[in-house]
C-alpha cells in the first residue's frame, strides 16, 4: 500500500515537471499575444490636378490686309494746281564783270496729280510691311507766256511699318513707322534749270502717309481676337469621358486664365499665340458635375511652356488579388510545409481578404487551418484553425507598371492559443515569398487600355469652327498608392494641344 502510494506520488511529480516543462516550452517558444484585427482605411486615391496650357495660333492673311488698304486708300492721292510768280529763279545778268541786272521773273502755272500703284503687303518678324508706289505726272504751263507746256515725272515709294499687340482689354493697337523714298524726284527742265518740287511733294505725301496710318489703324482695331479668344475660353469649360466603365473615369477641363502675345509674320499669314491655361482634373466613378463656366479676363500675355497635362487613375480592385493569393497558397500547402519544432504540418488556406489600413500599408488576411502530424510534439499540438494578418507596403520600380507587397509584417488574429502555430507558419521563408509572388499586380494591359482611351478621347474635341486636338506624347506613372479603393497607380499623360481657329 506505502509502494502504491509512493507510486502515485511519483508520478504526479512527474506530471507536475512535465505541465512545468510544457508551460515553460510554450512562455519561451511560443510568443502569445491578442492579434487585433487591422483598421480597414477608406482613404480616397490623391489624383491631383493637372496642368494644361493651350498656346495655339490665330492668324489673318496678309491678303486680307492688303485688300482692305486697297479699298481705304484712293488710287488717286492729289493733285496739284498751282500758280507760281516765281516759276524760273532769277538770275544776275553780268556782262564783263559787271552786274547789269537780273532775269525777269518768269511765272508758270504747276499742274498734275500723284496717284498710287498696287499696293504690296510683306513681313520680317514681327514687323508687318505695307508698300505703296507713288507716281506723280506734273506739268507746267503757260510759263512766262512764252512756253506753253513742259511734262515732267516722278516716282516714290512709300513704306509703312507697323507692330501689332494686344492691351490687357483685349483691343488690338498698332506701333507705325512711315517712310518714303523717292526714286525720281518731281523736277522740270525750264529755259536750261532745272525746277524741282520735292519740297510740297513731300508735304503732300506725308498728309497721305498719315492717312494710310489711320487706314491701318483701323484694319488692326477690326481684328476680332477678343471673340475668338472668348471661343476657346467658352469652349475649353468641358468634361470628356477617358473610360465608360471598369470603372469609369472623367476629365474634366477647366480655364483659368487666357493671353495673346505679339502679331508676327508666318508666310503669308498674320499670326498671334493664343494661350489658354487650363486646370484638368480627373475623377472616377460617377460623372462628375459640369464645370462651373467664368468670364474672360484680362489678357494675360503668353507664360513660358505649354501642352497638356493630366493624371489618369489607373485601379486595381483588391478583389483582383484574393483569389490570385489564395490559389497560390493552395499551391504551397499541396506541397506541405515541415518545421523541426513541430514536425510536418498539413495545411489548408480558406480564405484570403485584402484591404488598405494605415500607415499606407495593406492589409492580408489569411484564413487558414493547420495539422501538425508526425511526431509527439506536433501530434500534442492537434488541428488549429485561425486568422492570420499581414501588411505590407506597395512598391513599384522605375519605369516599371509592375506593383509589388514588399516589407511584409505579421499583423494577427487567433481563435486560440494554439493559433500562433499559423504565425510560426507565416514567418517561414517559402510562406512569405509565396504570399510576396501572388501578391504582384502586372498594370501594364491597364496602362495601355488607358493610353490607347486618353488618346482617343482627345483626339478630337469642340464643334463648329473650333476644333481641339490633343496628342498624348508621353505617359509616365508616379508612385503606387494604397487606398480604399484599390491599388492606385497615377498616371500622367502629356502632350501637344493644337487648335483650328479661324479668326473671321
Amino acid at each position: 500500500m506505502r509502494k502504491a502510494a509512493i507510486l502515485i506520488g511519483i508520478i504526479v511529480a512527474l506530471l507536475a515537471i512535465a505541465g512545468g516543462a510544457a508551460y515553460y516550452y510554450l512562455q519561451t517558444q511560443v510568443a502569445i499575444a491578442d492579434y487585433p484585427r487591422p483598421v480597414r482605411s477608406d482613404t480616397a486615391p490623391e489624383i491631383a490636378d493637372g496642368d494644361t496650357v493651350l498656346v495655339t495660333q490665330v492668324g489673318i492673311p496678309l491678303e486680307t490686309i492688303r485688300r482692305a488698304l486697297e479699298k481705304d486708300v484712293p488710287r488717286r492721292l492729289y493733285a496739284i494746281d498751282r500758280q507760281m510768280e516765281n516759276c524760273v529763279p532769277r538770275r544776275n545778268i553780268r556782262v564783263f564783270g559787271e552786274d547789269l541786272g537780273r532775269t525777269p521773273k518768269v511765272a508758270c502755272r504747276i499742274t498734275g496729280q500723284v496717284r498710287r500703284g498696287a499696293i504690296s503687303v510683306v513681313g520680317r518678324g514681327d514687323r508687318l510691311i505695307a508698300r505703296l508706289p507713288v507716281n506723280a505726272t506734273v506739268r507746267a504751263r503757260d510759263i512766262g507766256g512764252v512756253i506753253k507746256q513742259e511734262t515732267a515725272t516722278a516716282s516714290a515709294m512709300m513704306e509703312v511699318t507697323v507692330r501689332i499687340s494686344v492691351g490687357r482689354s483685349w483691343q488690338p493697337r498698332a506701333a507705325v513707322d512711315l517712310d518714303y523714298r523717292w526714286t525720281r524726284e518731281p523736277g522740270i527742265d525750264i529755259l536750261g534749270q532745272r525746277i524741282t518740287f520735292t519740297e510740297p511733294a513731300n508735304r503732300e505725301l506725308r498728309g497721305v502717309l498719315r492717312e494710310v496710318e489711320r487706314s491701318l489703324q483701323r484694319e488692326v482695331a477690326k481684328i476680332a481676337i477678343k471673340p475668338v479668344v472668348e471661343k476657346l475660353w467658352s469652349r475649353g469649360f468641358t468634361t470628356l469621358s477617358l473610360s465608360e466603365d471598369n470603372p469609369p473615369v472623367w476629365l474634366t477641363i477647366a480655364p483659368q486664365e487666357a493671353g495673346v502675345g505679339q502679331f508676327r509674320v508666318a508666310g503669308r499669314q498674320l499670326i498671334a499665340d493664343v494661350m489658354v491655361a487650363a486646370r484638368t482634373r480627373v475623377k472616377v466613378g460617377e460623372r462628375p458635375e459640369d464645370v462651373q463656366r467664368k468670364a474672360l479676363g484680362p489678357n494675360a500675355g503668353i507664360t513660358e511652356g505649354g501642352g497638356f497635362r493630366a493624371v489618369v487613375p489607373v485601379m486595381a480592385d483588391y478583389a483582383e488579388l484574393e483569389p490570385v493569393l489564395l490559389r497560390e497558397l493552395g499551391k504551397l500547402a499541396d506541397k506541405g510545409i515541415k518545421r523541426e519544432d513541430l514536425g510536418r504540418l498539413e495545411l489548408e488556406f480558406e480564405d484570403v481578404e485584402i484591404f488598405a489600413t494605415d500607415d499606407d500599408r495593406l492589409a492580408v488576411g489569411i484564413v487558414a487551418e493547420v495539422v501538425p502530424v508526425g511526431r509527439r510534439t506536433g501530434r500534442s499540438w492537434g488541428r488549429t484553425r485561425g486568422e492570420v494578418w499581414l501588411t505590407g507596403r506597395a512598391a513599384t520600380q522605375a519605369g516599371s507598371e509592375v506593383v509589388r507587397i514588399e516589407d511584409l509584417r505579421i499583423f494577427g488574429d487567433m481563435d486560440a492559443i494554439s493559433g500562433d502555430v499559423l504565425i510560426r507558419i507565416m514567418r517561414r521563408e517559402e510562406v512569405r515569398s509565396a504570399i510576396e509572388a501572388a501578391l504582384v499586380e502586372d498594370f501594364r494591359q491597364d496602362y495601355a487600355r488607358i493610353a490607347e482611351k486618353v488618346r482617343a478621347g482627345l483626339a478630337d474635341v469642340g464643334s463648329g469652327d473650333i476644333r481641339l486636338s490633343i496628342t498624348v506624347d508621353a505617359i509616365d506613372h508616379g508612385e503606387v498608392q494604397v487606398t480604399g479603393q484599390g491599388l492606385y497607380l497615377p498616371v500622367e499623360a502629356r502632350g501637344r494641344v493644337e487648335a483650328d481657329v479661324a479668326i473671321r
